[in-house]
């Protein structure tokens, strides 16, 4: 098999398929696949990033199945490149599809939004609003082990953490997570020296260490520290004088750079979008000769229930 040579001709079926960009085809989720398995998630990016609107069976053929997997392997691409929040928000969309039963896809959607959840946002996140019961219900049954690492993170204590992964190794593997599963693990220290900022103006190195829970010392803390520090997670200065590490606010220069500028009018163009979409459909509802007719016919039984019994 040779999943690259896939990934080209799936590009080309959707661009084929689609009618429009914002159509979800049948072709999503196998483009998506082709790329995880060409270990090249970077080709479908374009198509992921770009908002899907419409699911649409009766003019591009998409099924249920097709929508659960364009949710799946879209989280699964984002995971892949680091963006955890992102992979959190395509697996909801399945998580909280209407359903009266499970599906194995959804089970699937959801030991990864697990895990994700605990690398973005440093906690399971509550199911989604409006999750169907019966889905809720089997999800806790079906991922038991997952939503039992998600409580030992809760403690906050490493040790406990990587004693609960060690136990469920078999499981990760099983489900090919093993590396997902290690990046939650990971994340909790982070997660630990990031709480630590929003505290703490100035702390040691030893101290930052045993609060974190860091097994390796001031040396693994500095090692963090600085890579934090790095990866922009962190605003932080280290002192080599005395280990001493201080801890700067970034709230005032988050708002200031370019890449939230852009982020910020990207977010207000979606906005204006989205209202303008909901305009259009609210126009195409009310002006549809069905839904009149529906409407007259509530507002003439109305009134007839309310003159019923009075002279005339």
């Amino acid at each position: 098999r040779r999943p690259a040579s896939a990934v080209a001709p799936m590009l080309r079926a959707v661009t084929i398929a689609t009618p429009n960009p914002d159509h979800l085809t049948p072709q999503h989720p196998h483009l998506f696949r082709a790329a995880l398995e060409a270990k090249m998630p970077d080709a479908a990016l374009a198509t992921l990033n770009r908002r899907v609107y419409e699911v649409d069976p009766k003019t591009t053929g998409v099924s249920v199945t097709d929508f659960l997997q364009y949710c799946l392997h879209g989280g699964e691409i984002y995971a892949s490149l680091g963006r955890h929040e992102e992979a959190c928000d395509m697996l909801e969309h399945a998580v909280r599809a209407p359903a009266s039963a499970v599906s194995e896809i959804v089970v699937k959607c959801y030991k990864r939004l697990v895990l994700c959840s605990l690398i973005a946002r440093g906690e399971l996140s509550r199911f989604p609003r409006h999750t169907a019961s019966v889905v809720q219900r089997n999800l806790k049954s079906a991922c038991s082990e997952y939503i039992a690492l998600a409580d030992a993170y809760k403690t906050r204590k490493p040790e406990v953490l990587e004693a609960k992964a060690a136990e469920c190794r078999r499981i990760w593997a099983r489900d090919g997570l093993e590396n997902l599963a290690r990046d939650a693990v990971k994340s909790l220290v982070v997660g630990n020296v990031a709480r630590l900022t929003r505290t703490y103006l100035t702390l040691s190195l030893e101290d930052i260490a045993r609060e974190a829970g860091l097994a390796g010392g001031a040396v693994a803390a500095e090692r963090t520290i600085v890579r934090m520090i790095g990866d922009d997670e962190i605003r932080a200065t280290v002192s080599q004088a005395d280990g001493a590490v201080s801890f700067h606010d970034a709230s005032g220069d988050l708002f200031s750079t370019s890449s939230f500028s852009a982020k910020l009018v990207s977010c207000v163009e979606e906005a204006q979008e989205m209202s303008e979409r909901l305009r259009r459909a609210d126009e195409s509802v009310r002006s549809d000769r069905a839904f009149i007719a529906r409407q007259a016919e509530a507002s003439h039984g109305s009134l007839g229930g309310s003159l019923r019994g009075m002279r005339v």
